[in-house]
């Protein structure tokens, strides 16, 4: 059988009805909508049905307008801090951040992490189809360092508050892309050298298994301790 039918991703299915190559779409998919969904959230502030801010309301829950800086508040004032339940009318708003909030175009790092989002869809799409053994290779050494560089520009993206759901729904992805990537390139070694041993094959199993686990689980973790 030709090697580029024999080992292509697009023929596996670590899972009923869905195939490496789709698992790793979808991961990849997964992770370009931690480019539009919200990464993190800050401390935000109460607004009034007009989107007017609110910082003081009396014993009634009525507003008191803000007197400024240095002028005292009347009597019986009370100040809505975070975790307050606030009046009727009044209602707390998160300040959002997304990936492109603080985008700087000058900025090769913000590049970076941008590539870091960008290249598993590409890969998912094109890399699996090269007709070269050794590019496949290649590309399938130094994966879980391309995915460990994912993982990078999602921390970086939401290390400054509290993490939203375009965090969670870009590191699913990452991880749903590292198990098909794992489930891929443990098919094509046992596909390359099928003479292998039972033990043999366990240990590359373990070893690639493993690698993915820390570029999308491990690093993940370390990297909010």
């Amino acid at each position: 059988m030709p090697d580029d039918v024999r080992i292509s991703p697009a023929n596996l299915r670590p899972v009923k009805g869905l195939t490496a190559r789709q698992l790793k779409l979808l991961g990849a998919f997964m992770i370009l909508l931690g480019l539009v969904l919200p990464l993190y959230s800050c401390r935000g502030r109460f607004v009034d049905d007009r989107g007017n801010e609110v910082k003081y309301v009396d014993s009634h829950g009525v507003v008191v307008p803000d007197q400024g800086l240095l002028a005292a508040p009347p009597p019986g004032t009370i100040r809505l801090e975070y975790g307050m339940k606030p009046p009727e009318g009044i209602r707390y708003r998160k300040n959002y951040h997304y990936f492109f909030s603080n985008f700087d175009r000058t900025d090769v790092v913000d590049w970076f992490r941008l590539g870091g989002m960008l290249w598993p869809m590409a890969a998912a799409l094109f890399a699996d189809r090269s007709r070269r053994r050794w590019s496949r290779w290649l590309f399938r050494g130094l994966e879980p360092v391309l995915l460990l560089e994912t993982t990078f520009s999602l921390c970086v993206g939401a290390m400054f508050g509290a993490r939203e759901i375009g965090f969670w729904v870009a590191w699913l992805g990452i991880a749903g892309y590292g198990a098909g990537a794992a489930w891929s390139d443990t098919a094509a070694l046992f596909a390359w050298k099928p003479e292998l041993g039972r033990p043999w094959k366990l240990l590359g199993a373990v070893l690639i298994c493993c690698a993915f686990l820390v570029s999308s689980v491990f690093s993940m973790v370390g990297f909010f301790l």
